[in-house]
């Protein structure tokens, strides 16, 4: 087995500052998880939230002032400090492209390290063109984080009982460590456990019994773990790691997540090049079958310029 350089680790960033956060609304109850979310990061790496509203047609100004009022109760829990700014666009209706750049613009104008957002289906229309997230993931070179909620009744509770961060790329990177740290970083959580797997996709021809005695996935094992180790040691968290094989990675992962009584799932992705797909197929497939509110983290990249 070889041995990581020591220079790996060091390269790895393992906190947030505590530079801006920018949480594009919509004032829809759905994007109570995304809020939830961006104030725990904000309380944890003592950021402001900047929060920012573009303006449409035939808006509910009630609907609006009770989302308003909870945000104002849950910030002064937390003390976190926050802003809410609204931009008009001069459309009537702004299309998909448009709330994006806003978004994006805003990101770049304040200096945000992070947006923070719910994903959630739009409207047959706005479907044609692809969903805002998914837009302001491929234009931002920020840290950017989708709050993917299976159905509007899911949460998460203010003191989960289980996170699983599920890993399925070899590469190491500290986003969901520190979102599973910020998420239990007060009082009311002392006693999540924070499960780390391993993802293995098996052959079909593999038989499970098999696994335990793979010298291959021993020496996987052997890495993760010391990957595990950095993470505890870095954010004092207790970390429990576990190579999980899976024939079927969506639904595998979703009768693990079952099986632990998993609050949250995070997940890390890349963020796509080109015209590659936003999330890999096992990707999706994990988002779109699990049964708890899927936290997919992107992180910062400098982007190319395009020839025109």
């Amino acid at each position: 087995m070889t041995a990581r350089k020591p220079s790996e680790a060091s390269k790895i960033e393992w906190s947030w500052d505590d530079s801006p956060i920018l949480m594009p609304l919509a004032f829809e109850s759905r994007e109570w998880n995304a809020v939830y979310i961006a104030f725990f990061l904000a309380e944890y790496s003592g950021s402001q939230i900047y929060m920012i509203h573009v303006k449409s047609v035939n808006e509910d100004q009630d609907k609006v002032k009770t989302f308003l009022n909870r945000i104002e109760a849950f910030a002064s829990a937390l003390k976190v400090k926050y802003t809410v700014t609204e931009i008009d666009t001069g459309r009537k209706e702004p299309s998909v492209s448009d709330i994006a750049k806003e978004i994006v613009s805003a990101s770049e104008r304040l200096d945000c390290q992070a947006i923070i957002m719910a994903a959630h289906r739009e409207s047959f229309f706005r479907e044609l063109f692809g969903r805002i997230s998914d837009r302001v993931v491929r234009d931002s070179k920020r840290t950017v984080l989708l709050v993917e909620s299976p159905h509007p009744g899911v949460t998460i509770p203010l003191a989960p009982s289980k996170i699983l961060i599920p890993i399925m790329r070899d590469k190491h990177d500290a986003s969901p460590y520190i979102v599973a740290a910020a998420l239990t970083s007060t009082a009311s959580a002392p006693n999540t456990e924070l499960v780390v797997a391993r993802v293995v996709t098996l052959p079909l021809t593999t038989p499970l019994d098999a696994v335990d005695f793979s010298k291959s996935l021993g020496e996987l094992e052997q890495r993760f773990s010391n990957e595990v180790a950095d993470s505890i040691k870095s954010l004092g968290r207790l970390f429990i790691p576990k190579i999980l094989p899976v024939r079927e990675v969506g639904e595998d992962l979703k009768g693990y997540a079952q099986e632990i009584g998993a609050d949250a799932m995070i997940l890390w992705s890349d963020k796509p090049s080109g015209f590659h797909k936003l999330l890999t197929r096992d990707e999706y497939e994990v988002v779109k079958r699990t049964p708890c509110v899927v936290i997919v983290a992107f992180p910062k990249r400098k982007l190319t310029k395009e020839p025109t």
